[in-house]
């Protein structure tokens, strides 16, 4: 079976290896082993991924409901820039397609909306690749740094 994140390759050699403790090698490889994490369930990474500075922020009973109650339809990569394995910073711009199938209102409060477009600051720490503020919902393009 094809890995959930769009990548085209069998989701055990793609986001599960992640999802079971290897380390995302480039910020591409973070975004979409995130959002697989979301399609599957894997709240545990999504907070273990989320930056430390902010993880106590996390509503995780809100996050795990929001995943579940939502039909996730695709995830489309719109550009990349640096964020490879050498590189301390990177950025994805993402388009996250997906149907919320409970409330109309996502975790953060804002509107859950059919398609999420973001443009995702990441930076690298000690070989660690963490989100800082992501809340999984809205529209705006939002910056993210991920460390």
């Amino acid at each position: 079976m094809s890995c959930p994140c769009g990548s085209g390759t069998p989701e055990p050699a793609c986001c599960a290896r992640y999802h079971r403790g290897e380390l995302a090698p480039t910020a591409l490889a973070l975004m979409r082993s995130r959002y697989a994490a979301y399609v599957r369930g894997e709240i545990d990474y999504l907070v273990a991924t989320h930056d430390d500075s902010t993880r106590d922020q996390l509503d995780v009973p809100a996050m795990t409901a929001w995943a579940r109650d939502t039909e996730w339809q695709g995830l489309e990569i719109v550009a990349t820039e640096a964020g490879g394995e050498s590189d301390t910073t990177g950025i994805v711009e993402f388009i996250a397609s997906r149907h919320h199938r409970q409330a109309r209102i996502c975790p953060a409060g804002a509107l859950a909306v059919p398609q999420d477009r973001r443009r995702v600051v990441l930076h690298r720490r000690q070989g660690h690749r963490r989100a800082r503020a992501h809340t999984g919902c809205g529209r705006a393009q939002r910056a993210v740094s991920v460390r």
